[in-house]
């Protein structure tokens, strides 16, 4: 997957996060870099990159948490992240 690719899907979880997508009529798109600045502007985001480790390493975004969607314990990986924290 091309890192524009998995921004974009990284945004769609950001928007789901914020309290649901946003109907069609009130939907915005953003580039990469707003989206990444959108996440540094924000302390408050977990963002969890669920590509595997070798994914990872090649580029990520700075910050990001790494759990390997593939991992035999990745239920339990996301279940140990800081639900206080959107």
């Amino acid at each position: 997957m091309d890192m524009y690719k998995f921004l974009f899907f990284l945004g769609f979880l950001f928007a789901i996060g914020c309290g649901g997508v946003p109907a069609p009529a009130q939907s915005a798109l953003f580039s990469p870099d707003d989206f990444e600045k959108m996440l540094q502007g924000d302390k408050s985001v977990q963002l969890v990159d669920v590509r595997t480790a070798g994914e990872y390493r090649d580029g990520h975004i700075e910050a990001a948490l790494n759990r390997d969607y593939y991992a035999a314990d990745f239920a339990a990986q996301l279940s140990n992240l800081d639900k206080t924290n959107r």
